[in-house]
């Protein structure tokens, strides 16, 4: 992280105050991230446009050439041959290409506990990707204080009642 990047919350449009970013000398693999503050990073591989286009350019030059071929010597050799010859023309260019366009895009968020609604939308979010949210915690709690109900009457199986006579 460099000094001049700012924390901006990608929810809220907050900014981090310059005192709450943390000194070059307490950097570690969140870089400056200010305490309480999310870093969020999102790596997607698509295929390349560019070399898509050059499989089926490949593609298209091996069957025309294998058109050309009198009927009798269509036969699979000379086929995968001329494949070979097709991908020998392109052998060059796709060295220097990669069949995959990676894409990372980094998002921060600031503390939830700075605004209510941000709060819900920071939880929110958790829970949608199958986070723990503080919620599961409760609900945690809540099964394990729950007590348990009364037993019933072990001589007739009922619970015992009061009656007013």
């Amino acid at each position: 992280m460099d000094h001049n990047d700012t924390f901006i919350c990608s929810l809220s449009g907050v900014e981090a105050p310059e005192v709450e970013i943390l000194p070059d000398d307490m950097a570690d693999d969140l870089g400056l991230l200010p305490v309480g503050w999310t870093r969020i990073t999102i790596e997607r591989r698509l295929p390349a446009q560019e070399w898509q286009e050059i499989q089926q350019v490949k593609s298209i030059m091996a069957e025309a050439a294998s058109q050309q071929l009198p009927k009798e010597q269509q036969i699979p050799e000379a086929i995968r041959a001329i494949q070979i010859q097709v991908a020998a023309q392109f052998a060059s260019l796709e060295a220097n290409l990669s069949p995959f366009s990676n894409m990372k895009e980094v998002l921060f968020l600031a503390p939830p506990e700075l605004d209510p609604a941000l709060a819900t939308e920071f939880f929110d979010i958790r829970d949608r990707l199958g986070l723990p949210t503080p919620s599961d915690a409760e609900d945690a709690e809540d099964e394990e204080s729950t007590p348990e109900p009364e037993a019933a009457d072990p001589v007739d199986g009922t619970e015992a009642a009061s009656s007013t006579a």
